[in-house]
């Protein structure tokens, strides 16, 4: 069994890896005259989604942005032709942001730069092995955190 001194190590280095990692990841979108890495992020959800489509409500759990900043950034988004809200066909209160032909375009330019960036400061630093290791890692550390915010409802 780890010990907590080993614990809070690994939680600090997950911490300032991340940290270190992401701000280099989102320069070298920019420096390659591409998308914001905020917008990549939104551009891969919505790639992922069936009909390349999703609530707002959908894309949001599925990013680390609050609701407000997405929908700021969704704006921004959409103002650069990248996205369409349009009222949810299902539920007159709710929006489904969808990709545009540009924004697959531009998701399509950038990807190549942010996988290299990856697999250059990331990737590359461990071997197959420790990669699915620690994907098993994340993903469990993940789904617990979703169980946790999203508590079955009692009968």
């Amino acid at each position: 069994m780890q010990t907590a001194v080993e614990q809070m190590r690994a939680w600090e280095s997950f911490l300032r890896a991340h940290a270190a990692v992401v701000p280099i990841l989102a320069r070298e979108l920019e420096q390659a005259r591409r998308i914001p890495l905020n917008y990549y992020d939104v551009l891969v959800q919505l790639a992922n989604a069936k009909r390349r489509k999703l609530r707002l409500n959908e894309l949001n759990q599925r990013l680390v942005l609050s609701q407000s900043a997405l929908s700021r950034l969704v704006d921004r988004m959409e103002a650069d032709g990248l996205v369409a809200r349009e009222p949810d066909p299902t539920d007159r209160r709710g929006t489904v942001v969808s990709m545009t032909h540009p924004g697959l375009t531009a998701l399509r330019q950038a990807a190549p730069v942010h996988r290299s960036g990856i697999e250059h400061h990331f990737s590359c630093h461990m071997s197959e092995a420790e990669a699915r290791t620690l994907a098993a890692i994340m993903d469990r550390v993940r789904a617990a955190a979703r169980a946790e915010s999203n508590p079955p409802t009692e009968p």
